[in-house]
């Protein structure tokens, strides 16, 4: 079971990626380009790729911990898991946002990184 300290250094990572929160609009806009556009799809998941060699050795663990894989190679699973969840819509706006805070239910989430 992943611990919530874990889980809050992975959220905050994810958060942190794109330094804001995002608005629903350009949530709604990133669904539905990242589902309709396989090129868009594979661009972002290149580019979560090479941000997540910039992360911090904690943080790379906690990462790979949700995704179970080794620390080593958990970047392109991490990045597939979180995006293919926004793109598919198994990641709500609602669940994003939930992800700031330590206290929320992010089992959903939790289970989609995990690979289930």
């Amino acid at each position: 079971m992943i611990s919530p300290s874990i889980f809050s250094v992975s959220a905050s990572a994810i958060i942190l990626a794109g330094c804001t929160t995002m608005s629903s609009g350009t949530w709604n806009n990133l669904h539905e380009k990242m589902r309709d556009s396989p090129q868009t799809r594979h661009r972002l998941i290149a580019d979560c790729i090479a941000r997540q060699r910039g992360l911090n050795s904690h943080q790379k663990v906690a990462h790979a911990k949700l995704v179970n894989r080794n620390v080593a190679n958990y970047a392109p699973t991490y990045c597939r898991r979180f995006l293919g969840g926004i793109a598919s819509g198994r990641i709500t706006y609602d669940d994003y946002l939930k992800l700031d805070s330590p206290n929320a239910d992010h089992s959903k989430v939790l289970k989609l990184m995990a690979g289930s």
